[in-house]
């Protein structure tokens, strides 16, 4: 009987093994196909906003966010996150979506120099706006709207092309594109989630 026991727990922690090796395979797999590496470097960070995040997003839906290892690729309504830097360390989107696989991408070296550039860091360092990036991708999800355009500024960082804007050779200098209506709209859902959770906060 002691064997058998045994015997479960050895199986219970080998497929544990494998389903670890298994989520950071595929990040692996995700980060190469887009060329792209990991960045852990606000792995602490996350870790410590994410309780925070995931309980304003319960306002507006059942998806939350986890690390890798905490991912199930079994609970639909986990949605993984996965740091990165481009390999040549140039790019200009703190990040952006993958709705079908249940991805969101953030780019930690973008975000701390957003945060650097406009002094945000004299009041909470990196957590503030980090909170809206997240928050941000998170209503994507909500919505039901793809963020993968965003990937474009981290695959063509030089181009002159922007999907969330288009240069008119008329009178007027910016047109509006569906793709950009549609962040408004994300970031409208972002904000409303804001507003519940800081309304529960106070109930």
């Amino acid at each position: 009987m002691k064997s058998c026991k045994l015997l479960i727990v050895l199986i219970l922690s080998l497929t544990n093994c494998t389903a670890k090796k298994d989520v950071g395979e595929m990040v692996q797999a995700y980060l190469d196909e887009k060329r792209l590496v990991a960045d852990h470097t606000i792995d602490n960070e996350l870790k410590l906003l994410l309780p925070g995040i995931n309980c304003i997003a319960k306002t507006s839906g059942s998806k939350y966010f986890v690390m890798a290892d905490a991912f199930n690729f079994s609970d639909t309504n986990q949605v993984l996150l996965i740091p990165f830097r481009n390999k040549n360390k140039i790019g200009t989107s703190s990040g952006f979506s993958d709705l079908q696989n249940r991805l969101v991408f953030i780019c930690p070296l973008q975000i701390k120099d957003f945060v650097s550039t406009t002094s945000l860091s004299d009041s909470a360092g990196i957590s503030g706006y980090l909170g809206i990036i997240l928050l941000h991708e998170l209503s994507h999800f909500a919505c039901g709207i793809p963020g993968s355009f965003d990937e474009d500024k981290i695959q063509n960082p030089s181009s002159t092309f922007s999907r969330l804007g288009q240069q008119d050779m008329g009178t007027e200098p910016v047109l509006m594109t569906t793709y950009k209506r549609l962040e408004l709209q994300v970031d409208s859902t972002a904000i409303e989630m804001i507003k519940k959770g800081a309304k529960n906060t106070t109930n």
